[in-house]
This record gives structure tokens, sequence and C-alpha cells, in this order.
């Protein structure tokens, strides 16, 4: 499917739907977990600068987002479409595109 072949609200929903298929409660857990574990290393060993947060809130953020994308990409179904039951974003519609569809 080519981008074109969308319009920017269903683009949006796409974006939408995609991002809400990870697991974040997981995802903010193993984030904070590094961070918290990368800042005490930097407070421990003395690295004291302008910059001492920076390393940890990168690193919690880039675990953050590792888990979450790695996550939802498990979660999604095997067969490209929508899994059996789910309905589109607006929750009421079934998908509109059959095998096609962001549910």
């Amino acid at each position: 499917m080519g981008h074109g072949e969308l319009s920017g609200r269903e683009s949006r929903q796409v974006a939408v739907a995609a991002a809400t298929l990870g697991p974040w409660r997981t995802a903010t857990a193993v984030g904070a977990v590094v961070g918290g574990a990368a800042l005490a290393v930097d407070v421990v060993t003395g690295h004291w600068s302008m910059d001492i947060l920076a390393g940890p809130v990168g690193l919690a953020l880039f675990f953050f987002f590792l888990v979450g994308t790695v996550g939802g990409r498990l979660r999604r179904p095997a067969t490209g479409g929508c899994a059996v039951g789910r309905t589109s974003t607006r929750g009421s519609r079934r998908c509109r595109r059959p095998g096609r569809c962001w549910c």
C-alpha cells in the first residue's frame, strides 16, 4: 500500500492504531530501570558535568521505544490483516479494507 492511497486523516489513524499495539507499561518500566541504572553509574563513578542527565535520559528513551516497538510488532496477527473480532480505530465500525486495515 503506497502512501498516496491514504488521506491525511487515514494516515493519522493508521499511526495511532499502530502506536497502541505496543506494551507501553512494560516499556516504561524498562526505560525507567535502564535510565536509573545509567544515572546511578554516572553518580557513583563521579562523572559530574552539565550533561549528567543526557546519557541516562537518552538510554531510557532508546529502551522505551525499543521495547514498545518490538513488543508491538510481536503482537500483530500473523496474517497481516485484522485480528478476529477487532474493529477499526473508530470502535464501532468494521474494517473497510479487509486484509489491509489498521486494526
